[in-house]
């Protein structure tokens, strides 16, 4: 696998988010600070062409990853 693609994997796997919501995001959407990810969006696919609406989800919401010390991993 590309290392390209590592974080695009490891977001998908461990924030449990839908591929369509994981090729939405956007890098406003990624705090690495407070270690969250907000899903605000995702790509719906309509008659061949993609556009990006609100996520199925009720609103936003943000999921947030232990830090790297962290042994819940």
């Amino acid at each position: 696998m590309p290392e390209r693609f590592g974080a695009l994997i490891l977001v998908t796997t461990f924030g449990c988010l839908r591929w369509s919501e994981v090729v939405a995001l956007q890098r406003c959407d990624v705090d690495p600070s407070a270690g969250t990810v907000r899903v605000r969006q995702a790509f719906v696919e309509h008659r061949g062409t993609a556009d990006p609406r609100p996520a199925k989800i009720a609103g936003e919401r943000a999921d947030r990853r232990p830090a790297q010390g962290d042994s819940a991993y």
